[in-house]
């Protein structure tokens, strides 16, 4: 199975894709983070690094997060900068 990471440029649905955050050519307004629960808190780290000023989580922590601690990395990585 080929993972996104494989393919230096890709297409789902007509919109580019890319690997990583640092290989984005520019900073997004907005990220569409649909990620596992557990690596939603670096992501957002990174793109607040990178300037990015809003992020949109589509995941369920449902079950992934019962005392709320990954929530609460994700509001302290989105804060960072």
């Amino acid at each position: 199975m080929t993972s996104i990471k494989d393919i230096p440029r890709a297409a789902v649905e007509g919109a580019m894709v890319h690997p990583s955050i640092d290989a984005l050519p520019d900073t997004p307004d907005l990220a569409v983070v649909l990620s596992p629960p557990p690596d939603v808190p670096a992501l957002v780290a990174a793109l607040a690094a990178r300037g990015t000023r809003a992020a949109l989580i589509r995941q369920s922590f449902d079950g992934a997060d019962p005392d709320g601690r990954l929530q609460q990395a994700i509001l302290e990585a989105a804060r960072s900068t």
